[in-house]
């Protein structure tokens, strides 16, 4: 039961990382040593050997197939592992993975046809006691065990390195993963070795079967779950970049709607922020720049008296630190809007007046949702009805307050 779930969460991580291995090819090495992998095991199930030897008519078939997918396996992860290697570490067997691989497989071919074929359960089982089937099996094996040992030591270089603790977790158990393969494969030469020396293995051929296959099944669940940790923060981040794009998506229509001049290229839809998952770094940071300089254009209409004014309104209702800030900024826009409504001249306003710009993209959204969040306050609702008082103007209805 256990093999059959560990290979059902192989292939839906081989269906899940399909879009991703079309774009990197990096990416796309590893995806073929799971697909290869998940072809091998499901080949490998009990009722795929029967009705593979059965349709074929040739007695353990199915266990050709298998470690000629089990090899294409390793090939495709030392593809992987070559691929995000300096090129100085790369050994021989490295430099020549495929040749390797395509001879293992024809060696494999050979001495499969040079064996005897007695019906078994799966073609080990009926390799006791035959050199040449011992030897087919064991030239599996080795290549895999090696692909799993350099994959490895590959990730036992890159612990720590990782640039967060989610991917730091998923190379730890891509590593965990690979040495459990590597154990699979060690387990097994060393039963194939007792078997050609004519020893006995305690417990019974079977139990040692069923043994040292244990460590392979783990592999599978270990490099699955190291595959998906590292997704689910960047399925975390994506989250957080559309919840940025919807809760800005208003005060980046008012200030778009009064000054059109600052949208670069035809604007996105509420359908385009609710559905659209690609290139959503390069989306938000178009929204915070778009509402970013239609924010410093309404800065003209702001003078410095005005802006003390703001400020000593907003400190006598109490507001400090980021909070007072985000509120005058909410005031300087709301300002802004209600004078380019009216027509207002621009003052050209002071070179002083704060921009309030972030270095990371994350920190800029979460300020300009402050800034959005304050512009519903009570506190600078009022201050822009004293604001517009002092300066004998009628106080008009902001866009937004129209709306609600």
């Amino acid at each position: 039961m256990v093999e059959q779930v560990a290979i059902a969460l192989l292939w839906l991580v081989v269906i899940w990382r399909l879009p991703c291995a079309r774009r990197s090819p990096i990416k796309r090495s590893l995806w073929w040593a799971l697909l290869w992998l998940g072809l091998a095991l499901t080949t490998h199930l009990p009722p795929a050997i029967a009705a593979t030897d059965r349709f074929a008519g040739i007695a353990n078939l199915s266990g050709l197939i298998f470690y000629s997918l089990g090899i294409c396996s390793g090939a495709a992860l030392l593809d992987w592992v070559a691929a995000v290697s300096p090129p100085a570490t790369a050994g021989g067997m490295l430099r020549f993975r495929r040749p390797f691989a395509a001879a293992a497989i024809g060696l494999l071919a050979v001495l499969f046809i040079a064996a005897p074929c007695p019906e078994a359960r799966e073609f080990v089982v009926a390799a006791e006691g035959d050199k040449a089937a011992i030897i087919a099996v064991g030239t599996f094996e080795v290549y895999f065990g090696y692909a799993m040992i350099a994959a490895s030591r590959m990730l036992w270089a890159a612990v720590g390195k990782a640039t967060s603790r989610c991917l730091n977790v998923g190379v730890w158990l891509m590593m965990a993963g690979t040495l459990a393969g590597s154990l699979f494969a060690v387990g097994r030469c060393a039963l194939f070795v007792a078997w050609m020396v004519g020893l006995r293995v305690p417990g019974g051929n079977n139990l040692a079967l069923f043994v040292t296959r244990a460590p392979l099944i783990l592999a599978v669940l270990l490099m699955v779950l190291g595959i998906s940790v590292p997704t689910v923060e960047a399925g975390r981040h994506n989250l957080s970049k559309i919840r940025n794009l919807l809760a800005l998506r208003p005060l980046w229509r008012e200030l778009t709607t009064a000054v059109p001049g600052v949208v670069l290229g035809a604007p996105p839809t509420l359908l385009d922020d609710l559905t659209g998952v690609r290139y959503l770094s390069i989306r938000l940071l178009r929204r915070t720049i778009e509402i970013r300089d239609a924010a410093l254009l309404l800065r003209q209409y702001v003078s410095c008296e005005d802006w003390r004014e703001i400020r000593s309104s907003l400190s006598a209702a109490g507001l400090r630190g980021g909070d007072l800030e985000a509120a005058a900024q909410a005031v300087w826009i709301g300002f802004g809007l209600r004078a380019r409504e009216r027509g207002t001249t621009p003052q050209c306003g002071p070179a002083d007046l704060p921009a309030h710009g972030a270095a990371e993209l994350a920190d800029e959204a979460r300020w300009l949702r402050q800034v959005a969040a304050a512009r519903k306050s009570a506190a600078v609702r009022n201050a822009l009805a004293a604001l517009e008082q002092r300066q004998g103007q009628t106080p008009l209805l902001s866009t937004s307050s129209v709306r609600h």
